[in-house]
């Protein structure tokens, strides 16, 4: 009986070591493809500092999940589920900020990797900021291998939370202030979602915020001064859910202010003032698509000095909610404009009010 106990014992410090061989190989490997097959040296020395604390999350998720436990010459598809479970608790990281100021000379401060699924949090009560560089820009630095192109990055395939009771200052004096990445069958779906956190972005140069496949702006404060677009997504943008408050947004500059392929307003109080289109449903990179702009409810307090005040290239629906608009008496530019049908219905409890106003070279309204 003894002996069978060592051997069982045995069996499972062996396992242990044999995972945490694997685990530390995985890190060293993906670093390796990351870069090209050159680590360059200061990613390394973090790469090597982080290593025991990845060990140490895999290996506890392992151990208190019973993964030691089973006969895995017995092993059924419950028990692979359930290693595939484990693994994927671990793959998540939690960032927590808690008066943090970070700058970064070359790159961006905060990177999300592919496929990866992250949580900032900004600590209730804390002040945070994060700053790059101009050389953080590849367009104009282009010998820079290390330019992220943004603040916060989330690469391809990342699933990124942002939230927290605390506040977030991000000025990205390279190019973008947050950046999301695709959806690819090789580093699967992404998204970026934005909640309760007070967020304040400076971005000079070009968007404050930029995704590629999904963004949320389910609640928060948002303070926004942006060279191009505010809030860009090129595929889905949501902003604030039904039956909620949603986020407070107070863009106080931009080129266009809310910008997507499939742009949805359910809720919350947004304050615009842009030098081109307040919101846009668009993307020039697709074809073929049907654009929907979609107004459900929340509070929309629009002015734009050279655009349209709402543009859809295809539908635009406002079935609740309160939308001012307010234009330019300049061009084609209208207060709402759509490419396809524009429909102002009651299909909500609440009766939408929409409130255009043009207004002249001299400020006078029209």
């Amino acid at each position: 009986m003894n002996k069978l106990k060592n051997n069982a014992w045995f069996r499972k410090v062996g396992m242990a070591l044999l995972d945490i061989v694997l685990i530390l190989l995985s890190v060293y490997l993906s670093m390796e493809l990351r870069f090209e097959m050159y680590i360059p040296t200061r990613h390394a020395q973090t790469m090597f500092s982080a290593m025991p604390l990845v060990v140490a999350v895999y290996m506890a998720c392992y151990v208190f999940g019973g993964i030691y436990q089973i006969m895995w010459r017995y092993a059924g598809v419950r028990d692979v589920a359930r290693l595939c479970l484990l693994s994927a608790i671990a793959c998540g990281v939690t960032l927590a900020l808690n008066g943090l100021a970070l700058t970064s000379a070359d790159t961006a401060p905060i990177l999300c990797g592919k496929s990866t699924e992250v949580v900032i949090v900004a600590a209730d009560g804390s002040t945070n900021s994060l700053t790059d560089a101009a050389e953080n820009n590849d367009d104009s630095y282009p010998d820079n291998t290390e330019a992220e192109n943004a603040v916060i990055k989330c690469k391809d395939g990342s699933t990124v939370t942002l939230c927290g009771d605390g506040e977030l200052a991000v000025t990205a004096n390279g190019k973008n202030g947050i950046k999301s990445g695709a959806t690819t069958d090789e580093d699967g779906e992404a998204s970026l979602t934005i909640r309760d956190l007070t967020l304040n972005i400076d971005a000079p140069v070009n968007d404050a915020i930029n995704a590629e496949q999904l963004l949320n702006v389910e609640s928060g404060t948002l303070t926004i001064d942006a060279a191009d677009d505010a809030i860009h997504c090129d595929l889905v943008l949501n902003i604030g859910a039904d039956g909620t408050d949603g986020p407070t947004i107070d863009i106080t500059n931009c080129c266009e202010g809310l910008e997507g392929a499939e742009l949805n307003v359910c809720s919350g109080d947004i304050t615009i003032n842009a030098s081109d289109d307040c919101l846009n449903a668009a993307n020039s990179d697709l074809t073929d698509y049907d654009f929907t702009m979609t107004i459900s409810g929340g509070t929309i307090d629009a002015y734009s000095s050279g655009g349209d005040g709402f543009d859809s290239n295809g539908e635009l629906t406002i079935t609740g909610g309160t939308v001012i608009v307010w234009t330019a008496n300049t061009a084609d530019n209208e207060p709402l404009d759509a490419d396809g049908t524009i429909t102002v219905s009651n299909d909500t409890e609440t009766e939408p009010t929409v409130q255009t106003i043009t207004v002249d070279y001299q400020g006078n309204i029209k």
